[in-house]
């Protein structure tokens, strides 16, 4: 019988496990810093980090720190510790941790950074205004330097190092400027600007001025006038004497006069001037204006002078549709105080570009926008009186006289006995608002009338207006209504037309 030796060998493993080990835990971030306004580094810094660990055989971390200033490579301190506090001049600075634990889990975390000078000078000046003599040469080399007091500092750069320059309206900031009889204004006063600069481009500037003082008349004391004068007329040629015009943000009427500096300059060239008028819209504009317009738009008759096109065209958008005829209706029944740019006259050229050396004489032509037939008064606008060149009718109207109690509701029904070959017309209606309280108003839909042409803004006032215009002539019997109104009377009265 054979005897089997059974050999049993048992092995134990240990193993230890460790899910996550080691981790920092605080973030180590990348970061500038600015010193304080009084300093010149970054004092009292503190730097810290934390950790976990899971290792079973002992949960305690150990740390480690390593400084190293001007992050050149070299270790310029270092410590056993999770938090330090320290000094860190201007420049660029690297600071490492290490973390261990006891199961042999190591980690590292740097803080990489940079110290910044980011106050700029304090300037203090000897003074707002200073006299300067200027020398029979006619030209003086000015410093920066003289302006300003040696108490002027930075917190980082020594007053030896600090880049200090001085600039005028005409020249950037330089070490020096140089100023000629050809830059004086007339009362000498030149403005000045002192710039201080540290050494890490931080920068300051004060606004002072220099009074030159020409004591041996090197420079003349005369102001150079150059004069342009400016002429418009409205394209029937009628002059326009109250026209403004514009230059450099202001208004002349009607000559320019540009005053430049003391000494030998010149004028500017290639300077833009604009016309402006812009007062009664209403000037010349009136539903006969509808009626021309209204028969350029339908082919009837059209416009053959490009500065009626430019009259019709109220909205400015290059083309005469119904809305300019809207916009002009809107104006006439004062639904609406302007046009939508809020010009009156418009003007060929829309501007002048001038030599102010040549002593040219220019001239604009003057377009007012709605006034197709020339009735606007070029000057005497607040009298308003137009010349007529068109034919003015006089159209009968007559409607039944009504008395009428308060409370009452009064239609009053109007005719006409020569409404012959009209394609337009605009009337006033007027009533005693302290009688009548309107309701409404109708017209006759055979002519096109309707309550559209009827303009109801001044109602408290005590009267409506009436544009009303198509593009061929209209008629209507004495028997066919004309227009109807309707009133709710407040007090016993009569109506009488």
């Amino acid at each position: 019988m054979n005897k089997f030796i059974l050999l049993f060998l048992f092995f134990f493993i240990t193993i230890h496990l460790q899910a996550q080990g080691l981790q920092i835990t605080s973030t180590c971030e990348n970061d500038s810093l600015c010193v304080p306004a009084n300093e010149c580094e970054a004092t009292n810094q503190t730097f810290s980090i934390s950790a976990t660990t899971d290792c079973s055989t002992n949960n305690i971390i150990e740390y480690n720190f390593f400084i190293d200033w001007n992050d050149d490579g070299v270790i310029d301190s270092l410590g056993s510790a999770s938090n330090f506090t320290a000094d860190f001049p201007i420049g660029n600075h690297r600071v490492k941790f290490t973390a261990f634990d006891f199961c042999g889990g190591e980690e590292n975390c740097e803080f990489v950074f940079e110290v910044m000078d980011c106050v700029a000078p304090v300037i203090e000046t000897t003074g707002t205004l200073f006299t300067i003599i200027m020398p029979s040469s006619g030209q003086i080399e000015i410093f920066p330097e003289p302006f300003i007091s040696t108490n002027t500092f930075d917190n980082c750069t020594n007053y030896e190092n600090l880049n200090i320059t001085i600039s005028t309206y005409y020249n950037s900031p330089d070490t020096s400027i140089f100023i000629t009889c050809s830059d004086l204004p007339c009362d000498g006063i030149i403005p000045l600007t002192i710039w201080v600069e540290d050494e890490f481009g931080n920068q300051d500037s004060i606004n002072l001025e220099a009074n030159i003082v020409d004591p041996n008349s090197s420079c003349s004391t005369s102001p150079t006038s150059y004069g342009i004068f400016f002429n418009t007329k409205n394209y029937y040629q009628e002059e326009m004497e109250n026209v403004e015009y514009l230059h450099n943000g202001i208004l002349y009427n009607p000559i320019i006069n540009y005053n430049l500096p003391c000494g030998p300059a010149v004028g500017p060239e290639n300077d833009t001037v604009y016309a402006n008028y812009n007062v009664m819209p209403l000037n010349g504009v009136t539903t006969f204006d509808l009626v021309l317009i209204s028969k350029h738009i339908l082919g009837i008759e059209v416009f053959n002078n490009p500065y009626k096109l430019i009259a019709a065209d109220v909205n400015n958008t290059g083309t005469i549709t119904g809305l300019d005829l809207v916009i002009i209706r809107s104006l006439i029944l004062h639904i609406i105080d302007e046009y939508p740019d809020g010009q009156s006259w418009v003007f060929d050229p829309a501007f002048h570009v001038v030599n102010f050396n040549d002593n040219t004489d220019y001239e604009f032509i003057g377009i007012k926008l709605g006034d197709v037939n020339g009735t606007a008064n070029p000057n005497d606008f607040q009298n308003n009186q137009i010349e007529s060149r068109y034919f003015e009718g006089t159209l009968n109207l007559f409607a039944k006289n009504k008395s009428f109690k308060a409370g009452e509701t009064i239609t009053i029904t109007t005719f006409s006995n020569n409404f012959k070959h009209i394609a337009g017309g605009q009337f006033t209606i007027d009533f005693d608002p302290s009688a009548l309280e309107f309701q409404k108003i109708k017209g006759n839909n055979s002519i096109k009338l309707s309550e559209d042409n009827f303009g109801k803004t001044n109602l408290e006032n005590g009267f409506i207006l009436c544009s009303w215009n198509t593009s061929t002539s209209q008629n209507l019997k004495q028997d066919e209504e004309f227009f109807e109104i309707t009133f709710t009377a407040k007090m016993l009265s009569l109506i009488h037309i």
